[in-house]
C-alpha cells in the first residue's frame, strides 16, 4: 500500500475531542468512570512485566509481574530478588521460557485466574467443555502442579467437574495413555482426577450384561444399540490393560452398591416409600458415582443417571 494511500486512510480517524459531539474535557469523571480508572492503576500503572515463550510457539508474551508472583510459586521463586539484585537469570532478565508447557494450556490457566466465575458450569452452558480432549485438561493440572499454582486445589476441581461431564457424555473417550499419565504422575497426587477416571468405569461394569440380554440402555444416550456394545467393549479393555485402574474400580464398584442400598432404605423407611405404590420400580437403583464430581445436573438425551442392574 502507497504512502499516500495508508495517509489518506489514517486521516479518517478522527480523535474525539474537539469534535462537536465531545461532551467533556476528561477532567471531570462520572463515579463509574472513576472506579475503572482505578481499577485500571491499581493494576497495570507501572507495574513491571515479565515476556513468557510457551512451548513450541515462538510468540513472546507479556504477563504483568506481580499477577505471575502472586499466583505461582514458579515466578515467585524465578523472578526472585535479594538485596536488590536478581538471584536466577529469569529475574535479571525478566524473560521466561516454558517449553514444556503450550500456548493453550497456559492460557487456559491464566484465564481462569482473571476471572474463575466466568469458567463455572450450569445446565445451559455445561456443553462446551465437549469441545476439549481429555489429555488438554489433564496438562493443565501438569502445568499447574510444576508451575506451583497457590489456587491448585479449587482449579483441580474445577477441572475435575469438566472430566466428569466429558466421560459421562461418552466414556469411550478415556484411553489408557490417560489412566496411565494420572496414575503415575506426581501432579495428581490428590487422586481426585484418578477418582473421575475409575468411576467413569462404575457403571459399564455393573450393567455390561445388558447386551447379553437384548436390553438397550441409556447410559450413552444413543438408541443405538451397536455403541452400547463398543462402549462395553471398550471399558472392559481398559481394565485388562490397566491392573491398578482394575483394582480401583473393584472399590468404587462396591462404594456404589452400598450408596445404593442405603438410599432405597432410606426410601423404604419414609412415608408413602416409592416401592409400595409402584411395584414395577425396582427396589434398589443406583447412581451414576460420576455425578458426585458434578455441582449441578446435567442433562443428556434419554440418560437416566439413576441406574438398575
Amino acid at each position: 500500500m502507497s504512502t499516500h494511500r495508508q495517509e489518506g486512510r489514517m486521516s479518517k480517524r478522527q480523535r474525539l475531542s474537539g469534535t462537536p459531539h465531545s461532551q467533556s474535557d476528561g477532567k471531570e469523571l462520572d463515579p463509574a468512570s472513576e472506579k475503572v480508572v482505578k481499577w485500571m492503576r491499581d493494576r497495570f500503572a507501572g507495574a513491571p512485566a515479565v515476556s513468557i515463550k510457551l512451548g513450541a510457539d515462538n510468540t513472546t508474551y507479556v504477563f504483568g509481574r506481580d499477577t505471575l508472583i502472586s499466583n505461582f510459586g514458579y515466578f515467585s521463586r524465578a523472578l526472585e530478588t535479594r538485596e536488590g539484585g536478581a538471584m536466577f537469570i529469569e529475574g535479571q532478565t525478566q524473560h521466561v521460557d516454558l517449553y514444556d508447557i503450550s500456548t493453550p494450556v497456559f492460557g487456559r490457566l491464566w484465564k481462569w485466574i482473571l476471572d474463575p466465575d466466568r469458567h463455572l458450569l450450569g445446565t445451559n452452558n455445561w456443553r462446551v467443555v465437549e469441545d476439549f480432549q481429555l489429555q488438554f485438561y489433564l496438562q493443565t493440572i501438569v502445568a499447574a502442579d510444576y508451575l506451583q499454582f497457590r489456587n491448585f486445589e479449587e482449579f483441580e476441581k474445577h477441572i475435575a467437574e469438566r472430566l466428569a461431564l466429558i466421560l459421562l457424555s461418552d466414556r469411550r473417550r478415556l484411553s489408557s495413555d490417560h489412566i496411565k499419565l494420572v496414575h503415575d504422575h506426581t501432579a495428581f497426587k490428590s487422586k481426585l482426577i484418578w477418582r473421575v477416571l475409575v468411576s467413569s468405569g462404575v457403571r459399564m461394569f455393573l450393567q455390561e450384561h445388558l447386551p447379553e440380554k437384548g436390553t438397550d440402555s441409556p447410559t450413552i444416550g444413543t438408541d443405538d444399540p451397536g455403541q452400547w456394545i463398543a462402549t462395553v467393549a471398550h471399558c472392559q479393555d481398559l481394565r485388562t490393560a490397566n491392573p491398578g485402574y482394575a483394582i480401583s474400580l473393584a472399590t468404587h464398584v462396591s462404594e456404589t452398591l452400598k450408596a445404593g442400598r442405603d438410599e432405597d432404605e432410606k426410601l423404604q423407611r419414609a412415608p408413602f416409600g416409592y416401592s409400595q405404590f409402584n411395584p414395577t420400580v425396582p427396589a434398589i437403583s443406583y447412581t451414576d458415582p460420576l455425578l458426585s464430581f458434578i455441582s449441578f445436573q446435567p442433562t443428556f438425551h434419554r440418560l437416566v443417571h439413576r441406574f438398575t442392574v
